[in-house]
């Protein structure tokens, strides 16, 4: 799976939704 950070917080995508953030897996402080 792939973990990309977004404006605030980290999304998770997967093989099944590629493009799409299907699930917040952690909040950031911006970074």
């Amino acid at each position: 799976m792939k973990h990309t950070k977004m404006k605030g917080f980290t999304s998770i995508k997967s093989d099944d939704f590629e493009g799409k953030a299907v699930d917040i897996v952690d909040i950031v402080d911006g970074d």
